[in-house]
Parts: C-alpha cells; sequence; structure tokens
C-alpha cells in the first residue's frame, strides 16, 4: 500500500520510533498531535506489546455480555497459537492469512475431516479484526492487518438458503385439511349488528 511512515521523538534521550501508518495526510496529522502533546508534556511513548498479551487483556477489559467474550474466545486463542507474542507492531497480512490457514488445520483434526466452511472462518476474521482494531484505536499499531487483507484473501461467508416444509411433512403437521368457509357479506354485517 505504499511506503509506512514513522515519527520518531527523542525522550528522555531515546530515540521512540512509533508507525504511523501508509497515509501521508494521516501520519501528518498523527506528527502534529503528537507535537502538541510533547510540547504539554502529556506524550506517552507507544507500548511494544505481544499479541497474546493484548489479546488476554483486550478480552478482560471488553465490556460486553459474557456470552459475547465467549464467542471471541475461540478465535483469540486460535490467533495466539498462529501468532504466539509476536509483537503487535510486526503482524502483516501475511501472518492473518497464516491464522486463517491455522483455524483450518485444526478445526479439521478436531472434527472429521471435512472442509471448514467459509462462514466459520469470515467469523474468527471478524473476532480477530475487532480485537486488531482495539489496538489501532489505542495507538499500539498503525494499521489493522485484518483490514489491509485483499478481498480475494477473505473468506466470504456463504447465505443460506431458506429450508421449506415438504408436502409430505406439511401432512404429517395438519393431518387433516382445514377448511375455511367464506360467508356472504350479508352474514358477516348481521354478524357485526348482533354484536
Amino acid at each position: 500500500p505504499g511506503p509506512m511512515y514513522h515519527i520518531v521523538q527523542n525522550v528522555n534521550g531515546r530515540l521512540v520510533r512509533e508507525p504511523a501508518g501508509h497515509n501521508r495526510k494521516d501520519a501528518e496529522r498523527q506528527l502534529r498531535a503528537v507535537q502538541v502533546a510533547v510540547d504539554e508534556h502529556t506524550y506517552v511513548p507507544p507500548e511494544n506489546v505481544g499479541f497474546s498479551d493484548w489479546a488476554d487483556r483486550w478480552l478482560a477489559e471488553l465490556r460486553r455480555e459474557e456470552t459475547t467474550r465467549m464467542t471471541y474466545r475461540p478465535s483469540l486463542e486460535y490467533a495466539k497459537q498462529a501468532f504466539g507474542n509476536k509483537p503487535l507492531r510486526k503482524l502483516t497480512t501475511a501472518d492473518v492469512r497464516a491464522f486463517l490457514d491455522h483455524v483450518g488445520r485444526v478445526s479439521r483434526a478436531r472434527r472429521a475431516p471435512r472442509e471448514v466452511s467459509p462462514t466459520t472462518l469470515a467469523k474468527h476474521l471478524r473476532h480477530l479484526g475487532a480485537c486488531l482494531q482495539a489496538a489501532r484505536t489505542e495507538r499500539l499499531i498503525a494499521e489493522n492487518p485484518v483490514r489491509l487483507l485483499a478481498p480475494s484473501a477473505r473468506p466470504k461467508a456463504q447465505k443460506k438458503r431458506p429450508s421449506y416444509f415438504t408436502n409430505d411433512e406439511l401432512a404429517r403437521l395438519w393431518p387433516e385439511p382445514v377448511v375455511v368457509q367464506a360467508l356472504p357479506p350479508a352474514a358477516i354485517s348481521d354478524q357485526l349488528s348482533a354484536q
């Protein structure tokens, strides 16, 4: 996507290099914000956090129902197995593709030898993307590698077709035919006036 821009600051005699993304205008905006924070003595250098540490922290701090956290947990476990504690800022789209391959391999080993559905892979990718987007918001990474993944590399969720009842199933549901008798308009008005 182009060159990677970095913001380099001297913090207490130590050079701190912070990735700012591939977009020059965004990098310049981020540089101005960092310069203001340095001038106001509020600048905090970004952490060098490993993926496993971040995933655990993000999941623990996620303000959602427990059932929601439970749906994210398996996806993040797959990612921790695939990435280990590799620094967040070093994750690339190649790592994301390796994550998808890992999910497919591990899932096939646990169940009958069948292909993992694209819908399942897309779900795991969404969960990983949410985790990494939170890291981007916290300025731990410059860009979310899940969002940089080429469309051709993304699994597509399959749309399920509705399943209709067959005639035999309908006959079992309603064994006797229901007869609806239409009333003439005069009978309807007589019934309404009687009430």
